[in-house]
């Protein structure tokens, strides 16, 4: 089998609290094994990893020692997901310490040229039933909008599928005007799937970010009990990630962590962060 990515968009675990895997290590094994199984950073098979380390956004970088080699991890099997906390536990295939092992995943098996697509549906006062045109069974789902919380939803938490009559049920509702955006893969193209999010005990591991689809805008460096920050950039359709050496790094959540100000492009932080803990600011673009 031909190397082929674990996965159509970028990686990024996280738990269900909204941390990020940040310094933890992905391996990959031959599944149902212990057997190790290095993955490449391409399609050409060129380059092999037997680990990779995550950033301090929860993605693979094939460079330990940077932030920004970030890439989609390739294999050419079936394989075990496992991710490590450390590199020690990584090296010496630790796995009873693992942060998450997952003993079988399918590898994606993507025609050449094949193409993710997107369709937006524009919500309507109080609407959490969206039906659309093209089939749910290969899709994830992101939320955009003003005064939303925008990001990825999540299967079972945010919402319900049912594929039959590809329609999503939201647990929520949104402000009128919100977008419900679905990227997803044809049946015809994608002969297998990784999963989107994979649960196991103790949270969820999540692959979360299209890397074409989201955009990193702008970072602020918080001073020492700074709690209120004006962006350059519109803040309509982001989210926001706290960041640093003494930061429990994770994703913002709206209401209970920040509120923003869309027309002053203000964020307030619910609690001050340590000097030098960084706030970035996230798009979505489709």
């Amino acid at each position: 089998m031909s190397y082929n990515p674990v996965s159509g968009i970028v990686p990024q675990y996280t738990s269900t609290e909204g941390e990020l895997a940040s310094g933890y290590y992905l391996k990959f094994y031959v599944a149902n094994t212990t057997t190790p199984l290095s993955m490449s950073v391409d399609s050409a098979g060129t380059t092999l990893l037997a680990k990779c380390k995550l950033n301090n956004k929860g993605m693979p970088i094939s460079n330990p020692a940077d932030n920004t080699t970030v890439f989609i991890p390739y294999v050419n099997q079936d394989y075990r997901l496992v991710i490590y906390t450390n590199a020690t536990d990584a090296d010496a295939n630790t796995t009873g310490n693992a942060f998450a092992n997952i003993s079988s995943v399918s590898a994606l098996a993507i025609a050449a040229g094949t193409p993710l697509f997107l369709e937006t549906q524009t919500l309507t006062s109080g609407q959490v039933s969206v039906v659309f045109t093209n089939p749910t069974t290969r899709a994830i789902f992101y939320i955009s909008g003003n005064d939303a919380d925008s990001g990825r939803l999540v299967d079972g938490i945010d919402y319900t599928a049912s594929h039959g009559t590809k329609t999503i049920t939201l647990v929520d509702s949104y402000p009128v005007g919100t977008k419900l955006v679905m990227e997803y893969s044809t049946g015809n193209d994608v002969v297998a799937t990784s999963a989107g999010s994979i649960t196991y005990a103790g949270g969820t591991v999540e692959s979360a970010l299209n890397a074409s689809s989201i955009d990193e805008i702008e970072t602020t460096t918080l001073t020492s009990g700074q709690v209120s920050v004006v962006f350059s950039a519109a803040v309509n359709n982001g989210f926001f990630c706290i960041d640093g050496a003494d930061t429990d790094s994770k994703r913002l959540k709206l209401t209970a962590d920040y509120t923003v100000n869309t027309t002053t492009k203000t964020v307030t932080l619910v609690e001050s962060y340590p000097a030098g803990s960084t706030l970035t600011l996230y798009n979505i673009v489709y």
